[in-house]
């Protein structure tokens, strides 16, 4: 399945074959608009990275990103046929 391609999701078979990045952001009256970007593994459902800013940047869709490779990968993630998923293009 592409992202953002509006197909069905693909089968996942084992932990940390796909993951899904994607963000929300909400509304806190004594700070204002904050963002949670979340990694999530679709095997498991277990968030595997995540980063909470006042701003949604690559840089912080990237901090996630690391954040989960490092906890779930720390030998490295080649060879492993990892897959990232993303429905809005970031």
């Amino acid at each position: 399945m592409r992202p953002g391609s509006g197909g069905s999701k693909p089968r996942v078979k084992h932990p940390n074959q796909y993951w899904g990045i994607d963000t929300t952001k909400f509304m806190v009256e004594s700070i204002g608009w904050v963002y949670l970007v979340v990694v999530l593994d679709w095997y498991t459902t277990k968030v595997v990275g995540w980063n909470f800013s006042l701003r949604s940047r690559p840089g912080e869709w990237r901090e996630s990103f690391n954040m989960a490779l490092n906890n779930q990968f720390p030998d490295g993630v080649q060879g492993n046929e990892l897959k990232l998923v993303s429905r809005n293009g970031s």
